[in-house]
């Protein structure tokens, strides 16, 4: 029992958060943050520095921080969050406090699941921050000074905001709210509020950019320290301060980051692993870490949480509300794992996924960030999230609503009225209803070019979920129509280059199999054929014996694997 106990302790110590920080490792950014967090919590309380990846906030090789902002996305590609960010400073006031920024050194940093802390300026100011699932408490060491502040900036979000507030309550709060989205340049927004409170009042306060930001500042010439505890919603600063009241009860930060610990440790050791290296089990635990960030919490400790019609919902009793699910990077493997771990959090998920189709005539958001879908990308692969996690065992949920409107999505060409950007098969009208795939001319705002072929193949991965679980749940006539549809890939397959190709209108293969232009315009988003033909998992005993038998596709393979992230131009592994 001693040594399993032991070996429990440790897992937190093999998660290297700053993996993926940086924007110079082969393949490009990953955008990773390395701040205090739960597994799929609401606050993100993390650093961000000048260079700022996207959604993570925070590039390793900046040396100045710009604050410490409340939420974060981890690895989504476009800029995103870092709402409400809050950075320690000394001396006069600026007369534009938003444009502060304080050095530090990796030296003076240390980051742990749950937990993070930084040494800022000279002379240094100690900041530790660490969470709960909906609130922050931060302790920041100044020192000796008549004029220790803190700034709290509004309009911190990476992508810009619509409006934003802080408000300076008596002389020991704050709260704020601010309004963002704009998704890959997308029409999705957002509201997110807080509501802060101080270990003491501040004697002075003030506000700067039209009111978007506030300062409050402390005499730290006796006592050092300040605590700030900070609660965050989704629906109003009421929410903020209803969760700050059920959460945030310590003012002891080292008691709030030993309880985090605890949470991870419980986590983290629901797989365990023996043999190996140290360094080959810090990468398989930074790597569970990073898997267990998102989808978030987004209904508060009353239950209430902002829907996808704009109104104020609450959660089932003894059930929570997700967001945040990035469908594209995430159905092929991390949602099944989810379901294994966490069948019950998995299952909470998807029954947000059903709640917002509920709020939406019907129609499941593509690619959901907060309280609105951003369909980013090609496919429809929240129809393989839903899927995927009932086959893993996550089914504490509505699933023949799912299925439903996993149906509807796949059936229909006309979106909301006036909103065709939220259709999730936004290519059904050309021919894949009718001939089985997609015209090689679909431009979307993050891949320039056509991706007629992959939008393809990903429909028809789609269709097979759709199909597995109306089998699981009995309905053979959708079971027989999905089925059928699962098997457009064969339509772009070409026998003789015997890979998948692009067809354009008239039935024509379009490209060679390795063939790219400028911006990507191969017929595949972020690929080409060479690597996309492989995208037919649902059907692999029929793509090798098209591709000639076993022998054949082992030599493809083969010819394949000479390089490794050879990019999107070459007919190699990417």
């Amino acid at each position: 029992m001693l040594i399993a106990a032991a070996l429990f302790a440790v897992l937190t110590s093999l998660v290297d958060t700053f993996v993926g920080t940086s924007g110079t490792p082969v393949g490009g950014p990953i955008d990773t943050f390395p701040g205090a967090d739960l597994p799929f919590g609401m606050v993100q309380w993390s650093p961000d520095t000048p260079s700022q990846n996207a959604g993570g906030g925070y590039e390793y090789s900046d040396r100045e921080i710009t604050g410490f902002s409340l939420t974060h996305l981890s690895g989504p590609g476009c800029s995103v969050f870092g709402d409400f960010a809050i950075l320690p400073a000394v001396g006069p006031i600026p007369n534009d406090p938003s444009s502060l920024r304080q050095p530090f050194s990796h030296t003076n940093e240390i980051s742990a699941p749950g937990w993070y802390a930084v040494s800022l300026g000279t002379p240094a100011i100690r900041t530790e921050l660490s969470v709960t699932q909906r609130t922050g408490i931060g302790r920041f060491t100044f020192p000796g000074t008549t004029q220790a502040n803190l700034f709290f900036n509004g309009a911190s979000n990476q992508a810009g905001v619509t409006n934003a507030h802080v408000e300076i309550e008596g002389n020991e709060g704050l709260s704020g709210s601010a309004s963002s989205g704009f998704f890959c340049g997308m029409p999705d927004r957002y509201s997110v509020y807080f509501a802060a409170r101080f270990n003491r009042p501040f004697r002075q306060s003030g506000s700067y950019a039209g009111g978007r930001g506030a300062w409050v500042s402390f005499d730290t010439t006796h006592r050092n320290d300040v605590v700030a505890k900070i609660g965050l919603s989704f629906v109003s600063v009421a929410g903020a301060r209803a969760n700050l009241a059920a959460e945030g009860k310590s003012w002891d930060v080292i008691e709030v980051r030993n309880r985090a610990t605890e949470r991870w440790s419980a986590m983290l050791r629901r797989i365990t692993v023996t043999g190996g290296s140290q360094a080959e089990r810090r990468t398989f635990y930074t790597a569970l870490y990073h898997v267990l960030l998102h989808p978030n919490l987004i209904s508060d400790a009353t239950g209430n949480y902002a829907g996808f019609d704009g109104r104020v919902h609450r959660a089932r009793a003894g059930h929570a509300e997700y967001a945040n699910f990035s469908d594209w990077d995430i159905y092929r493997t991390e949602v099944p794992l989810l379901a294994l771990l966490v069948p019950q959090e998995t299952s909470d998920m998807m029954q947000s996924l059903v709640d917002a189709a509920r709020q939406e005539d019907g129609w499941l958001p593509r690619w959901a960030l907060v309280n609105g879908p951003t369909s980013v990308m090609g496919g429809d692969s929240v129809d393989a999230v839903i899927a995927g996690a009932y086959a893993f065992g996550a089914r504490d949920f509505d699933a023949r609503s799912a299925l439903a409107a996993m149906v509807k999505g796949a059936s229909t060409t006309a979106g909301p009225p006036g909103q065709g950007w939220y259709v999730p098969r936004w290519e059904l009208e050309d021919r894949y209803l009718s001939d089985g795939f997609v015209v090689n001319t679909h431009t979307t705002s993050v891949s320039p070019g056509p991706n007629g072929a992959s939008e393809t193949l990903e429909y028809a991965f789609d269709d097979f979920g759709i199909a597995r679980l109306a089998d699981a749940l009995h309905d053979r006539r959708i079971y027989a129509e999905f089925m059928r549809r699962s098997a457009n890939w064969m339509r772009l397959f070409d026998g003789a280059s015997r890979s998948i190709e692009p067809r354009d209108g008239t039935l024509t293969y379009s490209f060679t199999p390795t063939s790219t232009t400028e911006n990507g315009q191969s017929g595949f988003q972020e690929g080409n054929a060479a690597q996309y033909t492989w995208m037919v998992p649902h059907d692999l005993r029929d793509l090798i014996t098209a591709m000639g038998g076993p022998r054949a596709a082992g030599a493809k393979l083969d010819e394949f694997f000479t390089q490794i992230n050879a990019g999107q131009d070459k007919p190699y592994a990417w």
